[in-house]
């Protein structure tokens, strides 16, 4: 697809969802008519305690059980039938699909599991964590606004990287839906891949990023901010060294450079805070000095774990900074769930308008 047909697709995708969320922020309007008024809460930077071994706790189950879902319907014989009707070359692509059935099951698991263990081990309900019913409506209509606000400023920025990269003869990543795009997929498999990226990855990824680590970094340690700081490099690492970890494709250098950029930004902003003298500053005006940087460390991490979909995170970053100050200015997942999701919905459609015009094989 060429630069005119990419950004007129997009285009076209941010339309559509921006319309569909319009209509809903329109009938919650309806319903409620001081809606509006009632949009900007009072900020509140109180939260529940937990500690980094929560949160570690948490991204290792992550790491456990993503995939197991696949694995288990593997076992069980789901996928038996597919082996035989498909070329070898066509392996990562089966993959592919076989993992849209399984996150089907990782992601109940997975949710359910972390909030298990945030409970028995810090006492924390979901609300603690963001995801709560409070002003549900208000933190919609405020989703709707940042995507509408964000996310043309979010494509422009990575339509841009994506023709520098082509001026200068880079090839840039295509995520694994793409392939599949231009396959015959059975529509029940589309509407796999629309659950997955409109509901199951905003979900975990806000309750992830903006939910539990943001929560906590205010008040991590140094060794907290280095275990982050040490996920960030093996993130990048694993682009320069992918066979090294299991992973069949090129190397590339520029996600690890961009990791350490980041990763320089954020000692930067740690130093900082940390040798700035606190004399004259009020209790409120420091925590929000804290949350800043919290949300830069969040960011930082959410965009390298898209790290294999170069240039993407670039314009992640700048997206995870919008999700997170939405998370705390509201103190709900709410709204930064309806921008994501939105936002991958623009994806999506991309990708079926790429289905509908182009040819498959």
């Amino acid at each position: 697809m060429d630069w005119q047909s990419e950004i007129a697709s997009n285009g076209l995708a941010y339309l559509i969802a921006l319309t569909g969320g319009a209509c809903v922020v329109g009938l919650l309007y309806a319903i409620r008519p001081s809606l509006l008024k009632e949009i900007w809460p009072s900020p509140r930077i109180d939260r529940a305690a937990w500690t980094g071994v929560e949160v570690l706790a948490v991204f290792v189950l992550l790491i456990v059980i993503s995939g197991r879902g696949r694995r288990l319907l593997e076992a069980a014989g789901f996928f038996s039938a597919w082996h035989s009707e498909q070329p070898p070359e066509a392996a990562n692509d089966l993959v592919a699909r076989e993992n849209l059935y399984g996150a089907l099951l990782d992601m109940p698991f997975m949710l359910g599991l972390a909030l298990l263990i945030l409970y028995y081990r810090a006492g924390l309900t979901p609300a603690d964590v963001g995801l709560t019913c409070w002003r549900w409506r208000s933190n919609l209509a405020l989703g709707v606004l940042g995507y509408a606000v964000g996310t043309p400023l979010v494509l422009g920025l990575y339509i841009a990287l994506l023709l520098l990269m082509r001026a200068v003869g880079l090839v840039p990543d295509e995520h694994s839906f793409e392939h599949l795009a231009r396959r015959n997929l059975p529509s029940f498999e589309w509407g796999l891949m629309f659950f997955h990226v409109a509901i199951t990855a905003p979900l975990i990824e806000e309750f992830l990023f903006r939910g539990l680590l943001l929560g906590w970094l205010p008040r991590a340690t140094v060794p907290g901010h280095l275990v982050l700081s040490g996920g960030v490099l093996i993130l990048g690492l694993q682009c320069v060294y992918p066979k090294g970890f299991g992973m069949v494709r090129a190397s590339k250098l520029e996600p690890m450079v961009f990791a350490l950029v980041l990763l320089i930004g954020y000692a930067a902003l740690l130093s900082w805070l940390r040798t700035r003298p606190e004399a004259g500053d009020t209790s409120a005006r420091r925590n929000r000095m804290e949350i800043f940087v919290a949300m830069y460390g969040s960011s930082m991490l959410w965009a390298m774990f898209h790290a294999m979909v170069w240039p993407s995170p670039i314009a992640l970053f700048f997206m995870g900074l919008g999700l997170s100050w939405l998370s705390w200015r509201t103190q709900s997942l709410v709204g930064p769930i309806v921008w994501h999701s939105l936002f991958n919905c623009v994806a999506f459609l991309a990708l079926v308008f790429q289905y509908v015009s182009g040819p498959t094989n």
